[in-house]
């Protein structure tokens, strides 16, 4: 009910973030904190997933920025089919978001996910070696 309502009614979604998104980020950056002070080298990286990054500008707090993105078709399709929604209720939740092709511009890595599973791990574990590699030249912790 809650999601009918909020993307349904954009002020509504304006101000439930406005009342959930500081208890978001104070518990992120808590548990960031947490997690930098073990200051463990296994551990070299830090990720954060969150869909309004970029639209909120907390992607600046990171070192790099990954943006997974899939044509709208299959996005569509699979919103429909994890959350039991009708067309027009994924529709407009997709539309409460910045458009994908818009967020590509701000990445730093772009992870395309219309194909299997192995194409998809493949390209993950190409980006984490480069974050390992990076880490191993620098010493600094990765955040993104």
């Amino acid at each position: 009910k809650l999601g009918k309502l909020i993307f349904e009614e954009e002020r509504a979604r304006k101000n439930l973030n406005q009342i959930v998104h500081p208890f978001v980020i104070q518990e992120k950056d808590r548990r960031i904190s947490e997690f930098e002070a073990l200051d463990n080298p296994r551990s070299p990286i830090i990720m954060v997933d969150a869909a309004l990054m970029i639209e909120t500008g907390s992607y600046k707090q990171y070192d790099l920025l990954i943006v997974v993105h899939c044509p709208p078709t299959i996005q569509l399709k699979r919103l429909m089919n994890r959350d039991g929604l009708s067309k027009q209720e994924a529709d407009q939740r997709i539309s409460s978001q910045m458009p994908v092709l818009e967020k590509i511009k701000y990445a730093d890595y772009v992870i395309e996910n219309s194909k299997c599973l192995s194409e998809l791990r493949d390209q993950v574990v190409h980006i984490l070696q480069k974050l390992i590699s990076h880490y191993e030249k620098t010493r600094h912790r990765v955040r993104f």
